[in-house]
C-alpha cells in the first residue's frame, strides 16, 4: 500500500495496470473489521495512522482527513486512480471508528447533541407516502457524523421487524464513471437493527435517519421513539406543515432536509430549502 500512497503523493507514479492491481487488493484487505495486529501488519497500521494522527499533515484538529473533493458544479473531483489510498480510506471508516473523515463538504458537519422524539406509523395507510418505499419513513433528524446518538424504542413494538438507516444516497462504489469523478463519500448508507429497546450508533459521515416497520399485526397504529445526541432537520408535510412552522424549521441546522407530499419525498440540501 506505500506504493500507492507514493503514487498518490506523486513520489513516484505507478502505471494504470499496477494502480488497479495494488488498489483491488488493498481494497479487499481492508472493507472488513478485522483486527491488523502483529508484527506482519506494522508496515500497514503506520500508513492508516497516517489518516488518523492528528499531528499528519493529512488530519486536521478535529482528527479528521479532508478528502480534499469539493462538492458543486466547480467543484474539486476523486479520482481513484490518482487518489487510490484516499479513496479506500472514505469507505474503510465504515469499519474503523478510529478513522474520521471531515464531513463537512458533504454532507455537511453539525454539532448535534439535542434531544427529540419521532413518531412512525405501523400499520399500513395507503395515503401516506412512505409505503411506496418500503415503509422507510421519515423522522426529520439528522445523525451527527463521527458521534454516539442513542434511539430509544417504545415497549410496543417487536424490535425483530425494526430496521434503522442512517443517510439516502445511492452507492457508487465500483461503478466506474462514478469513480473516476467522485464528488461525495461514495457509499453513505448503513442500516442498523435493534437488540434491545436501546440502539447506539456512530455513523462515519452522518445523514437524515429514518425507521422502518415490518411487522405485518402490530399492536398499535403507532410508536413514538426518543433520540438523543441528534440534530433536528427540515421536514416539510403536504397538508401538515404550517407558514409559521415552515419558517421556523429554515433556522434549524441539519444540512439536510426534506418535502414530504402524498406520493414522494424529495431530498434537498438546507440551503436550497432555506431560500423558498
Amino acid at each position: 500500500m506505500n506504493s500507492l500512497l507514493d503514487h498518490e503523493d506523486k513520489i513516484k507514479i505507478m502505471k494504470n495496470l499496477d494502480v488497479e492491481r495494488e488498489y483491488t487488493n488493498m481494497y479487499a484487505l481492508l472493507m472488513n473489521d478485522a483486527n491488523f495486529s502483529g508484527d506482519k501488519f506494522i508496515g500497514l497500521n503506520n500508513l492508516l495512522n497516517i489518516y488518523k494522527d492528528i499531528n499528519s499533515s493529512k488530519v486536521n484538529n478535529d482528527g479528521e482527513f479532508d478528502p480534499i473533493y469539493r462538492y458543486g458544479n466547480n467543484g474539486k473531483v476523486l479520482n481513484y486512480r490518482e487518489k487510490p489510498v484516499t479513496r479506500i480510506m472514505l469507505e474503510r471508516a465504515f469499519y474503523d471508528s478510529s478513522l474520521k473523515i471531515d464531513p463537512s463538504e458533504f454532507p455537511g458537519k453539525v454539532t448535534g447533541g439535542k434531544t427529540a422524539t419521532a413518531t412512525i406509523y405501523l400499520k399500513k395507510i395507503s395515503e401516506y407516502a412512505q409505503w411506496y418505499a418500503r415503509n422507510m419513513q421519515s423522522t426529520g433528524l439528522f445523525a451527527p457524523a463521527n458521534k454516539e446518538i442513542t434511539i430509544t424504542a417504545p415497549n410496543n413494538i417487536d424490535l425483530s421487524k425494526l430496521q434503522v438507516q442512517i443517510a439516502m444516497s445511492d452507492n457508487v462504489s465500483g461503478l466506474i464513471k462514478h469513480e473516476l469523478v467522485l464528488k461525495r463519500p461514495p457509499r453513505m448508507v448503513k442500516k442498523y437493527s435493534f437488540e434491545s429497546q436501546t440502539l447506539k450508533i456512530i455513523h462515519p459521515y452522518g445523514g437524515l435517519i429514518y425507521i422502518a416497520s415490518n411487522d405485518n399485526n402490530p399492536n398499535s397504529e403507532t410508536a413514538i421513539f426518543n433520540f438523543d445526541g441528534v440534530e433536528k432537520a427540515i421536514l416539510f408535510k403536504l397538508d401538515e406543515t404550517t407558514e409559521s412552522d415552515w419558517t421556523n424549521m429554515k433556522t434549524l441546522l441539519a444540512p439536510i432536509g426534506e418535502i414530504q407530499s402524498r406520493h414522494f419525498i424529495v431530498t434537498v440540501p438546507k440551503e436550497n430549502l432555506a431560500l423558498a
